[in-house]
C-alpha cells in the first residue's frame, strides 16, 4: 500500500471532524492557563490517526458486508475495484490503531513511570 493509498483510505475530506474538536478544547484550554504545546501536537496527531483508522476500518467492513459497490458515492473504491487486497486494507487500519495507541500511550506510560518512581518503584 502507498502513502497515497493510506491517505485516500483516510478520507481526508473527513478530518475536520477530529481538528475542530481539538482546536474547541484548546481555546478552551487557553482560558485557564498556560498551554502544553506538546501535549496539543500528540493529542492532534493521535486524534487524526484515530479518525484515519475508522475511516479505513469502516472502508473494509463495508466492503466484507457488501455495503460498498464499484456504484458507490464518497468511499475510496480501492477495494470494490480490485487495487487492494482485503488482508491488506485490513493490515492498514490495525498498524493506523496501533501508531494512534502508541502516541496516545506515551505520556501515560511516562506518568506512570513518574508515580512509581515517586513511590519508590523501580521501573526498568
Amino acid at each position: 500500500m502507498t502513502v497515497a493509498q493510506w491517505w485516500r483510505l483516510g478520507r481526508p475530506f473527513s478530518l475536520p471532524a477530529t481538528v475542530v474538536p481539538v482546536a474547541v478544547g484548546l481555546a478552551t484550554a487557553a482560558l485557564q492557563g498556560p498551554v502544553r504545546w506538546w501535549a496539543v501536537g500528540l493529542l492532534l496527531v493521535c486524534a487524526l490517526l484515530l479518525q484515519i483508522a475508522t475511516n479505513i476500518a469502516n472502508e473494509y467492513f463495508d466492503y466484507l458486508s457488501g455495503v460498498d459497490d464499484a456504484a458507490s458515492v464518497g468511499i475510496a473504491g480501492d477495494l470494490v475495484h480490485g487495487r487492494l487486497a482485503p488482508a491488506v486494507v485490513r493490515g492498514a487500519f490495525q498498524w493506523t490503531y496501533a501508531a494512534a495507541l502508541g502516541i496516545g500511550a506515551a505520556p501515560l506510560h511516562r506518568a506512570l513511570r513518574m508515580a512509581g518512581m515517586a513511590g519508590g518503584v523501580r521501573t526498568p
